[in-house]
């Protein structure tokens, strides 16, 4: 599972089929590297239904669902699934954690959104998280700001917001609740400096009904 947007860097989208630019991969690697843990993907399965592009619409869902290889060249297992939340009551808690690979920040990732100026302090705070170190998998904490039901403009209802630390290349990254096994409860698709993070309930997706019944049911959900 991935954003919609991401499904667009890498499949083109003809009709109602989608087609996989050659030698799509998924690398579980900490840094992405080598191949013992790099799986091919071999279709996409589901897209929500309206493009994304660059544009943020809380109306659109912007989430993906890939069929990948089980065991690879390395004959190496898949990982376990994750177990997605379709709990719709308050959670207990607000801590969470972001899980992915935050990628270089470029210059519109620095500027101040209310003067559109580079701010130096994002640039030393970055520093001081990632020094140089970007495109490998990181584990952010924090906490959701605003649940569903509270996010302005989001009239279908399945938005939440937390202020976990991410960049380009957490697209897809699942937001999992701070408590035992980590139960995924959304899944980040944008963000905007000093702002907020945006996240898809996963329990609201589910409510939905916008993805197939058969699909939902072979998702692990808790």
């Amino acid at each position: 599972m991935t954003n919609r947007h991401v499904a667009e860097a890498v499949a083109d989208q003809v009709g109602n089929k989608w087609i996989l630019q050659d030698d799509v991969t998924i690398n579980f690697d900490d840094r992405g590297e080598g191949d013992e843990k790099r799986f091919k993907v071999k279709s996409l399965v589901y897209a929500g239904a309206d493009p994304i592009v660059d544009v943020v619409n809380f109306a659109h869902l912007d989430l993906a669902i890939f069929e990948v290889e089980t065991s690879n060249a390395s004959k190496s297992k898949f990982p376990s699934p994750m177990q997605l939340s379709k709990s719709t009551k308050k959670p207990t808690t607000k801590d969470v954690i972001v899980v992915g690979y935050p990628a270089k920040p470029d210059i519109a990732a620095l500027e101040d959104p209310t003067t559109h100026e580079v701010n130096m302090d994002i640039a030393k705070r970055l520093g001081e998280i990632f020094g140089l170190d970007y495109g490998r998998k990181y584990l952010a904490p924090g906490r959701i700001d605003k649940m569903v039901g509270t996010v302005p403009t989001d009239t279908a209802m399945w938005v939440f917001t937390h202020d976990c630390t991410t960049l380009a290349g957490n697209s897809g990254s699942m937001v999992s609740s701070f408590t035992d096994d980590f139960p995924v409860m959304g899944l980040h698709f944008a963000g905007r400096t000093l702002t907020a993070n945006f996240a898809h309930a996963m329990s609201a997706v589910r409510a939905s009904e916008k993805m197939p019944l058969e699909l939902v049911e072979r998702l692990s959900w808790t």
